[in-house]
Formats: structure tokens, C-alpha cells, sequence
């Protein structure tokens, strides 16, 4: 009787399998013969810029039948634009980007993402979400990878295989390219660099106007780029500028006055970018701030070490003995929690946290800090921004947009305070005009 009934319903798992492959097949004929009937001359195109990604299509999930997700970049989503960076392992990991709670689609725009083992099926579920999927592009990319692009020295030759960089965006249905060049002059001599640009440009927009290139930019800059910086927007959709790591890590330095990302990165921008450029393409700046801070070792007198009170001080000398080191928001938020830190790769501080001082604020900076004493007496103060500092600092820019480096540093927080952040990151607050704050 249990035999009979197994074997019933592995007939019936079968059956259903066989019926569902013949409705796929079905499909999918009729789909190619759709797009034969539509234009004979583009289908190669069509089918190249779609995969058979199996489960992502919801309507046939047991067979592999045809994502047209996948098919042409997507237009834009909104008015302003949210960037969000993604790196380290998650960006290949297609479970991360459908399931963790730190992931809010309907919060972004575009996602930028790195080429190496990418999953597909990313791109599917993010055009489900109309949000653009753009490969970010670094000099070891380009000449180790992409091989579009040759550089010597700190000048370009001129020479881009379009071809190939057209084939790397269908075969993998992305949405287009965010170049970060921000080692040394990357920017030629003349108007080298925006030439480039207009080259790219030219071919992304070739392949269809919904394609995107983007460029990651110092807040400042030299004059070879001042030269060209009008042109050098002519060519992008979007300027990202990368408004942190200005904090001042040598020995000696007072911490507490220096911040990853200060108030005064409000003036860079209007100054160094919007005044520079025709009125219209402020919209074309997006902000980017970061989702990281760093934490130093404070240098310390013996009284100091021994008063209790000393881990409210004014200033942090940084300590010759050891460096400052980036942290991701999520290990910042644990210290705020007692709980126990490794300092860096080489030293670890697994000492229990004695005391903490909770949270701070330096006013000149508008950027909130916290500090720790461990069981030795040492004390540590961390530098970062909060979803108010980071609020104070985006608020009525006036420009196109925000972004944030980068989406793996607040994977684990509670889902409030992942809210908190977005919200610091969102449209509204950006505004429309550039408002001087006090």
C-alpha cells in the first residue's frame, strides 16, 4: 500500500513536470516567433540581452523558461537619484539580494556592483524592482578584465574596444558602467578624459538611451579635470562624488575635530560643482556618504589612563602605537553594545569593554563619535555618521541625487535602524534648491 502510494505520487511530480515543460516550450516558440514577426534584423539582439534563468519566472517556476526581465535596461525610476554601492562577497550572492532585510528596493535606484562571478538572476530580480544594475569599473578592472581601455603611466592612449564593452553589458543584462578611477591623475592631459567619456557615452547611448554611465569623483580636484569638468558632464548621466575619507589619520592628530565626512563637504559641493557647471546639470551630481567609520586609539597620560572620567575628555591624540582602522557601521553600533571588538588584522583587542561613553557630537563637524575603555584602562573613540549627521549633511542640496558606500556595511542591523538610514539617504530630503545651513 506505502509502495503503491509512493510510486503515485512520483508519477504525478513527473506528470506535472512533462505538462509544465510543454506550456514552457509553448511559450518560449511563440515568444521567438513573436520577435521574428517584429523586426527579423534585431532578434539576435533581443535573444542575446535575455537568459533561461529557470526559477525566477514566477508564472512557470518547474522549468527553464524565458526571463524577458533580463532584456533592455530600464528607464529612470524617479526624479532623483539613490546610488548604492555594493561590494565584498554579497554582491555575487543572489540569496543576499532576494531575502536580507537591509535590502529596501523600493529606497533605490541603482545598484552598483562588481563584474566578477555575477549572478544573472541579480539583474532579473533587481528590473523587478525598477532598479538599474551598473558594474562599477576600477583601474585593475580595466586592465586585468575589461581590456577596453590601456593606460600608461597617468594618460590615456585613446584606444576603447566598444565592441567588447557593448558585449560585456548583454552578456550579463546589466544596465550600464560606474567608473571609479580615484588612485593618482587619472585624468590625462588636455581634455583626454572627457574625450574617453564622450566615447563611452557615445556607445552606451548607441546600444539604447536607457543605458547609464556614471564616474566616481574626488569632491576635489586638480586643474586638468577643472578644464573639462563641463564637458566631462556633458558625457555622464550621473557625477558621483565620494564624500568621505576626509578624516585626518596621522599620529599626533586630534581625532575629535576631524570627521569621515564633515559638514563642510555641503560647500565643496556647491562651490567646486555647481557653480562650475550649467544650471541643469546639478542634476547630475548624486552625494555620496559613507556607510563606515573609523576608530583610534587615543594616546594617553597615566592619570589619564587611571581616571574614570577621562573617556569624556575634549580631544583624541591619535597613538603612535597603533593605526586608525575602518570599520562597517554594524561593528560601531556592536561597540555601543559592549560587545568585543577585533581592532584590526594584525592586533586584536579582546579585552571586554569596561566602559563607553555612548554617543557624542562634534558640532564643527556636525558627525557623531563614541569612545571605550577596555579592561587596560586604553581608551578608543570611533568617528562616524549617524542617520542625523548624515541627514544634516544631504539635506536641501538641491543636486540629483544621494549615494552610499556601501550597502554590506549595515547587513545585520535591526530593521529600525536600516530604516533610519535610508530615510537619511531619501529623496525628499535632498529638495530641489540649495539651501545654506548655518
Amino acid at each position: 500500500m506505502t509502495n503503491h502510494f509512493i510510486k503515485s505520487i512520483i508519477f504525478l511530480i513527473f506528470l506535472i513536470f512533462l505538462i509544465n515543460s510543454i506550456k514552457c516550450e509553448d511559450n518560449s516558440n511563440n515568444n521567438n516567433n513573436n520577435n521574428n514577426n517584429n523586426n527579423n534584423n534585431t532578434t539576435t539582439i533581443l535573444n542575446s540581452t535575455i537568459i533561461n534563468d529557470g526559477p525566477l519566472c514566477p508564472s512557470k517556476p518547474l522549468c527553464p523558461c524565458v526571463c524577458e526581465e533580463c532584456g533592455p535596461p530600464i528607464g529612470r525610476k524617479n526624479s532623483k537619484q539613490v546610488f548604492v554601492y555594493v561590494a565584498g562577497g554579497k554582491q555575487s550572492n543572489y540569496t543576499f539580494f532576494e531575502s536580507d532585510p537591509s535590502i529596501k528596493w523600493e529606497e533605490i535606484d541603482t545598484l552598483a556592483l562588481y563584474s566578477n562571478k555575477f549572478d544573472k538572476r541579480i539583474t532579473c530580480l533587481a528590473h523587478r524592482h525598477n532598479v538599474k544594475v551598473v558594474f562599477t569599473v576600477e583601474e585593475a578592472n580595466i586592465f586585468d578584465n575589461f581590456k577596453y581601455l590601456r593606460v600608461y603611466g597617468n594618460y590615456w592612449d585613446g584606444y576603447i574596444n566598444t565592441t567588447r564593452l557593448g558585449d560585456i553589458l548583454l552578456e550579463n543584462n546589466v544596465d550600464g558602467y560606474s567608473l571609479d578611477f580615484e588612485y593618482g591623475d587619472r585624468h590625462g592631459k588636455d581634455l583626454e578624459f572627457s574625450n574617453t567619456l564622450k566615447i563611452l557615452y557615445t556607445k552606451l547611448k548607441s546600444m539604447g538611451e536607457n543605458y547609464q554611465l556614471t564616474s566616481a569623483f574626488s569632491c576635489y580636484y586638480g586643474s586638468t579635470l577643472r578644464n573639462q569638468i563641463q564637458l566631462v558632464a556633458d558625457n555622464l548621466d550621473y557625477i558621483i562624488l565620494m564624500g568621505y575619507d576626509f578624516i585626518n589619520s596621522k599620529i599626533g592628530t586630534n581625532i575629535t575635530n576631524s570627521a569621515n565626512a564633515p559638514i563642510g563637504i555641503r560647500q565643496i559641493v556647491k562651490t567646486w560643482w555647481m557653480d562650475l557647471l550649467h544650471k541643469n546639470d546639478s542634476k547630475k551630481i548624486v552625494l555620496a556618504l559613507p556607510w563606515y567609520g573609523y576608530i583610534a586609539k587615543c594616546e594617553l597620560t597615566n592619570e589619564q589612563k587611571s581616571n574614570p572620567a577621562s573617556i569624556f575628555q575634549s580631544d583624541c591624540i591619535i597613538d603612535s602605537h597603533a593605526n586608525v582602522v575602518q570599520k562597517p557601521i554594524r561593528d560601531i553600533l556592536r561597540l555601543l553594545n559592549n560587545d568585543q571588538i577585533i581592532f584590526d588584522n594584525n592586533t586584536s583587542t579582546n579585552n571586554n569593554i569596561k566602559s563607553s561613553s555612548g554617543i557624542l557630537w562634534t558640532s564643527n563637524t556636525q558627525t557623531v563619535f563614541s569612545r571605550y575603555r577596555d579592561e587596560n584602562g586604553d581608551i578608543y573613540q570611533f568617528n562616524y555618521d549617524s542617520p542625523f549627521s548624515i541627514y544634516s549633511k544631504l539635506r536641501s542640496l538641491g543636486i540629483g541625487g544621494s549615494g552610499v558606500w556601501c550597502l554590506d556595511k549595515i547587513v545585520g542591523l535591526p530593521n529600525p535602524i536600516v530604516d533610519a538610514f535610508y530615510f537619511a539617504f531619501s529623496r525628499d530630503v535632498i529638495g530641489d534648491n540649495y539651501i545654506e545651513i548655518n
